[in-house]
């Protein structure tokens, strides 16, 4: 058997049976697992190349263990910090992670906030734009009010 990190820079590069072998080894039909695998490491690859959707992309993989990502909070906010001059999605994400993860409900709520200035966020309905910000807004009011 190969060693992984050659079936995954030969599965990335197109290898078929590189791509195989992967999918085999973690029990996954044909093309599943190995697709994953380079769809992330492509996320990563332009994500150090300062592509503001890759790092997004990846900052939301690391906070909410999307794709199978081990969960990590401090890459998850590092690289979210990084797009979120530039992304109103990026900034809304951080936000979340402040209030969320941190109780910092007020620096959340602005970020959150900030992000709606910014632009639309992808892929939330309004009412769920409207229902997180109630949220996150009753908590820091709670926390406020109780000297939390």
């Amino acid at each position: 058997m190969q060693d992984i990190k050659d079936l995954i820079a030969k599965a990335n590069k197109g290898d078929t049976d590189a791509q195989r072998q992967i999918d085999e080894l973690t029990e996954q039909p044909y093309g599943t697992y190995a697709q994953a695998l380079i769809d992330f490491q492509g996320i990563i690859e332009s994500a150090h190349r300062g592509e503001i959707n890759a790092m997004t992309a990846l900052g939301q993989a690391y906070y909410t263990g999307m794709g199978g990502v081990d969960v990590d909070m401090k890459q998850a906010q590092g690289w979210l910090e990084k797009a979120a001059s530039k992304s109103s999605e990026a900034m809304w994400h951080l936000g979340q992670i402040h209030a969320m993860q941190y109780d910092e409900y007020e620096l959340g709520l602005g970020m959150m906030k900030r992000a709606l200035e910014m632009g639309p966020i992808p892929n939330m309905t309004q009412e769920e734009i409207k229902v997180s910000l109630e949220v996150v807004a009753l908590l820091a009011k709670t926390k406020a009010k109780h000297g939390l």
